[in-house]
This record gives C-alpha cells, structure tokens and sequence, in this order.
C-alpha cells in the first residue's frame, strides 16, 4: 500500500518561538518574552504541589482534564463544557483548525501576529488573507470590512509581537456583530 501524505502537510515548517530551544541569546542580562515561559523559573507554590504528587507522575494525566475544568468553571463562571484544555496554546490552534477550518474556509488573519495560525490554517489548505496593522484595536473598523463571509479570524490579545490589546468593549461588539469561527488567545499574565 502506497501512503500519500497531504501535500500541505509535506511542506510543513515548524515556526520558531524562541526560549530556550529557539533563538538564541547569549546575552544572560536580557529577558527572552519570545515564548510564554516564566522568565522566573517555576512558582514556588507549583514546586511544593509538584513536589506533594510526585507519585501520581507514574499515571497519564485525566485526558478530559475533568477537575483542571471543573476548577476553571469555577474560578471563571465559563461552563465547563465550553472550557478547552491543551498542551499551550500551539495544540488548541492546531485542534480547532483541525476540527472547524477546510480547503474552503477563507481566513483572515491580522499581521504580524502569532505565527502558529497562518501555519495551521495552511495545513488545512484554507484560503488565507492578510490584514496589515501595527494595532488592530486603532483599526478594528477596516478589518472588520474584511472579514469573509462565513470564514474564519484569529485574534491574539494582546498581539503578539507588538502587545496590543484590544479592549473588553471593543471585543463584546465586534463578536456580537459577527457570529462566525474566532479563535481569540488571550494571555492573561499573573
């Protein structure tokens, strides 16, 4: 039997996030923001909770995550079967282009931004568009103008790399007029 591999999937490039495993900085006194790790280390409470279950690390994790989302239901009043759970956000983007998005799918998508959604919307072979904006809430109007009919955005909030946020209330309008797929990334940072 012959494999033939989708061809989308054969060009694939994996992007670069910087850390520790992408570039390199050899200058110790910078902070590297390129990928979300903790410039710190880990939490000392994350530690000790670690350090409390390290029996349990012979097990696979709860694949339905079920009390990391019962918790989160919690803490945020989402309903926990609206609440999805992913090794970072790469897996989620990749999962729900998988899931949604198709060779018809147009997607928009606002530049520069995140590089993993240009990157997975192409292994769906999707019709991409771009929509250049240094800050996409100053020209929020304009992009909505581009949305494509029964298509797809991505929005990362705030934008990475520039760190532009759009507001709350910009977002609550800008979702109720449009009902389509969105996939947001917010980076709340504790």
């Amino acid at each position: 039997m012959k494999i033939h591999p989708n061809k989308s999937a054969q060009s694939h490039i994996p992007a670069s996030h910087g850390g520790k495993y992408g570039t390199k900085n050899p200058d110790v006194n910078v902070i590297d923001f390129s990928s979300n790790v903790n410039p710190l280390g880990c939490h000392p409470g994350v530690r000790r909770y670690l350090k409390k279950h390290l029996d349990s690390i012979s097990e696979y994790p709860d694949p339905n995550s079920t009390d990391l989302r019962a918790n989160l239901a919690w803490f945020t009043g989402v309903p926990k079967k609206q609440i999805v759970v992913g090794n970072g956000a790469t897996e989620i983007i990749y999962n729900f282009c998988k899931t949604f998005l198709n060779k018809k799918t147009r997607v928009l998508i606002p530049i520069p931004t995140f590089s993993e959604y240009e990157i997975s919307a192409k292994l769906c072979e999707c019709k991409i568009s771009f929509f250049k904006t240094m800050d996409l809430s100053k020209n929020l109007q304009k992009f909505i103008m581009k949305i494509p009919r029964n298509g797809c955005i991505f929005i990362c909030n705030p934008n990475n790399p520039t760190g532009v946020l759009i507001q709350k209330r910009q977002k609550i309008s800008f979702i109720m007029v449009h009902v389509m797929l969105i996939l947001i990334k917010e980076q709340n940072l504790m």
